[in-house]
């Protein structure tokens, strides 16, 4: 059971690590802004709260093994690591939001950019229909 304790605490910590570098993760394009949000939006309402029951499984098991043997160091830390998660959750979260808000205004601009660079290139060739008109 403490093998199966231990299996179980090391799954939760990498799926909470995969989860939190994902939302730490910034987005290079416009495209993977949006992909990381969804993703993102996906893990919270979903895996999340799906990890959250699951660690609420594991406090039981390891309320029996502490009452009935004795831990390692390193199952402890493990234990530990695995039990701060969710409030380390809370600020990752934050940075989150402020990192595709930021990646966003970015995108935003480089848009309206590439619309200016559009609009007078258009202008540029209607003076040049014009031109071709009249000749």
């Amino acid at each position: 059971m403490r093998a199966d304790s231990a299996a179980a605490a090391k799954q939760l910590n990498n799926e909470f690590e995969a989860i939190a570098a994902m939302a730490l993760e910034v987005p290079l394009d416009t495209d993977e802004l949006v992909r990381l949000k969804e993703q993102v939006a996906k893990a919270r309402a979903t895996k999340v709260p799906e990890l959250t029951r699951a660690l609420g499984v594991e406090r039981k098991r390891i309320d029996f093994l502490l009452t009935h043997t004795r831990m390692s160091v390193a199952e402890m830390e493990t234990n530990t690591e695995m039990f701060t998660w969710l409030n380390r959750f809370g600020p990752i979260f934050e940075k989150h939001e402020e990192t595709m808000g930021a990646a966003r205004m970015m995108s935003e601009s480089k848009l309206r950019d590439q619309i200016k660079d559009f609009k007078a290139s258009l202008e540029g060739l209607a003076v040049d229909i014009l031109e071709c008109e009249n000749w």
